[in-house]
């Protein structure tokens, strides 16, 4: 029977061994629990909503293929239709190794740059299984139930997860929301995220037996978190971190933006003399997932401080 723990709210949606010096760097990235009434999207009209009212000007469905650069510093962005916006700062949100190698010419950076980057870990662990109920479940908690194994399985999901299989137990946070914006009156949805999923598998591609595998266990957790609820299950869906990457464009599937590692972590990124929010090339700054530590739009507050700042000092002229 799986232990209910917030304790291993630590590890929803990553993989640690707990055991392993190291481990409780995860709790340094704890995510934060919340929910928004009518989803995300809700939330990302109201900040679209605040940037305009601040002045900026939002341009979507325009596909950039570059960061123009010369002598160290950005100049701007290249768009797919051959045209160009202008910047003297430019905040990517994308991760770490998707802005360098993805966005820059190999050959027109420094060797010591391309070196970082491909040394840089990522570590896609996240795969989530999303249930539509037809009822709302009364008395089901609101929030995270966090249903977990016990330590050694913990140990044995990381173990499974290098070794690219996926573990017979792995760390699961149920999410329960009964939301009308979300689901008809009278029905609700749930959101499995599981912890400890390779994005490669050794033994091939995420086929259909794969992803059903995973859903038969989220499938447990919620059952054993609820009883009964498994029943009500109308429908499911499966979104495996291949799954993630194609639709946000986040490395290996990783939406930590990379592995959570003392190496890595803080002020100890893969150029010492450039902390991040910044890199080296002067107007060029980092806002991905790494460096929010589980809040929504942290990193992307945090930067844009710090573009004000430099704006302000006229390090960017």
């Amino acid at each position: 029977m799986p232990k209910f723990s917030r304790e291993r709210s630590a590890l929803r949606g990553w993989v640690a061994d707990p055991f392993l010096p190291g481990s409780a760097l995860h709790l340094l990235s704890l995510q934060r629990s919340g929910t928004v009434t009518g989803g995300l999207a809700t939330l990302a009209d109201a900040l679209v909503s605040a940037a305009r009212e601040a002045g900026a000007e939002i341009s979507l469905g325009r596909d950039a293929t570059d960061i123009r650069h010369a002598k160290g510093r950005v100049s701007g962005i290249g768009l797919a239709d051959g045209s160009e916006i202008e910047a003297r700062a430019v905040i990517s949100t994308l991760d770490l190794k998707r802005t360098f190698l993805s966005f820059f010419q190999w050959n027109a950076l420094p060797k010591e740059i391309v070196q970082a980057v491909g040394a840089f870990r990522m570590a896609g662990t996240t795969a989530r299984v999303l249930f539509a109920l037809d009822t709302v479940l009364p008395g089901a908690k609101r929030g995270a139930i966090y249903v977990a194994p016990d330590l050694e399985q913990l140990a044995a999901a990381n173990s499974a997860w290098r070794s690219g299989t996926i573990a017979a137990h792995l760390p699961v946070a149920l999410r329960v929301a009964d939301d009308p914006s979300l689901a008809p009156a009278g029905s609700a949805v749930v959101t499995a995220t599981f912890g400890a999923v390779p994005y490669r598998l050794f033994d091939g591609a995420w086929t259909r037996e794969k992803r059903d595998a995973l859903r038969k266990q989220a499938l447990a957790a919620l059952e054993s978190a609820i009883p009964g609820a498994s029943a009500h299950v109308v429908a499911a869906e499966v979104i495996a971190p291949p799954d993630i990457e194609e639709a946000l464009g986040a490395t290996d599937g990783d939406l930590a933006g990379g592995e959570i590692a003392a190496d890595q972590m803080l002020s100890a990124g893969p150029w010492p003399d450039f902390p991040f929010p910044r890199s080296p090339f002067k107007g060029l700054y980092l806002a991905g997932s790494w460096l929010a530590m589980g809040a929504t739009c942290a990193a992307g507050a945090a930067v844009a401080r710090i573009v004000a700042l430099d704006l302000a000092k006229g390090a960017l002229k």
